[in-house]
């Protein structure tokens, strides 16, 4: 039995090894190109730019497999170039390196998608002198094109984006104008606006705010100069009894109303002269319960102010609007003025005003805000 199983592998050989050297060598070796890269910059810039593949070859051609990569050849170097991808999307290009014997090699180049990423507000308001830089954080891979309406807006990049400013408005109006951050098929606009010398109050003729139920109020008021007091302005219409004063308090750069302030003096309601005194409103932040200062100063201690600062509504129109006074404590909200209604001049820190008594509250305005409608 040994001896049969020895004939067998013996003849096994003989078949295989014929069929094999028949075959011959040739057919089981990979070719290698006579094409050789010897270096390659093969990844594009986002915003576009050029690289170089370097061969070794005779009569090199080449050719892109994208329209977006484009080749030419110069000697033993491929020329590449790309304009900037638009898209958020990374792209891949095959170059595929001819020589004249018909050998080939192939090289993939790359370039990133743009990356688009700004922190930035919609809008700045700038005081008209001695502003501090805004910074605008850029946390992208393209540099922007800029378009700065105005010479009076300054921009300039930095390492982290940009930084914003304007010069000093030396006139008396309010200016307007934006920077625009453009790249591809993105934009973005970014107003801005500065106060002038003289605060447009007199363009305001709109007064809204919440009445005790919280129902939304409308009210067509005049705002004029005071003419008994520089920087001072009266606001007409809101309560019909009498102006209210608009004051500037230089330090803090906020307009208040005093405390205690009296709206007109001896209003007659029917047959008794009655005192309307404006009183910061204030609520429990926990209850509800409303509250008021008890000093009967009509002087503008900062305590008791009832401040209002500018801002900016969504389509950029100037808006005076009551602030919270952050002076008091923050058990409280204190978010618009109540107008008192007292038998004597100096009942501000008595009498009974949850509109039981004689002395009560004649008028809710919370929320209180001027604008230009």
């Amino acid at each position: 039995m040994k001896k049969i199983y020895y004939i067998l592998a013996v003849a096994l050989v003989g078949l295989t090894m014929p069929i094999l050297s028949a075959c011959g060598d040739d057919d089981f070796e990979e070719k290698v190109s006579t094409v050789k890269v010897t270096s390659a910059t093969s990844v594009i810039p986002v915003m576009g730019g050029t690289g170089t593949i370097n061969v070794v070859g005779e009569g090199i051609s080449a050719t892109s497999s994208a329209d977006w990569l484009k080749v030419s050849v110069s000697g033993n170097t491929v020329n590449l170039q790309a304009d900037g991808n638009p898209s958020k999307q990374s792209r891949n290009a095959l170059v595929t390196i001819s020589a004249a014997n018909g050998d080939k090699t192939a090289v993939n180049v790359s370039q990133a998608g743009m990356v688009i990423n700004i922190i930035a507000d919609d809008r700045y308001l700038f005081e008209d002198v001695n502003n501090s830089d805004v910074e605008i954080t850029s946390h992208s891979n393209v540099i922007f094109n800029t378009e700065i309406t105005d010479n009076w807006i300054k921009l300039e990049r930095t390492e982290n984006g940009y930084k914003l400013n304007v010069e000093d408005n030396t006139g008396d109006e309010l200016r307007k104008g934006s920077v625009t951050l453009k790249y591809a098929d993105y934009s973005k606009q970014i107003n801005v606006v500065q106060w002038g010398k003289e605060y447009p109050f007199t363009d305001l003729n709109t007064a809204t705010y919440k009445n005790k139920s919280g129902v939304m109020q409308t009210k067509t008021v005049t705002i004029e100069k005071d003419p008994s007091k520089d920087g001072q302005y009266l606001v007409k219409g809101l309560v019909p009894e009498g102006n209210v004063t608009l004051m500037y308090n230089q330090t803090e750069r906020n307009w208040y109303v005093p405390s205690g302030y009296y709206v007109g003096s001896k209003v007659k309601t029917g047959s008794t002269k009655v005192y309307l005194r404006c009183m910061m409103s204030a609520a429990d932040v926990k209850t509800g319960e409303r509250y008021w200062p008890t000093t009967i100063s009509t002087s503008a201690t900062y305590e008791y102010r009832m401040q209002f600062s500018w801002s900016l509504d969504q389509n950029d129109q100037t808006e005076l609007v009551y602030t919270r006074n952050s002076t008091l404590s923050p058990t409280y909200s204190t978010n618009g003025i109540i107008v008192i209604r007292y038998k004597k001049q100096a009942g501000a820190g008595e009498g009974n005003r949850d509109g039981s008594g004689e002395d009560c509250i004649e008028y809710y305005l919370l929320d209180l805000k001027f604008a230009k409608k």
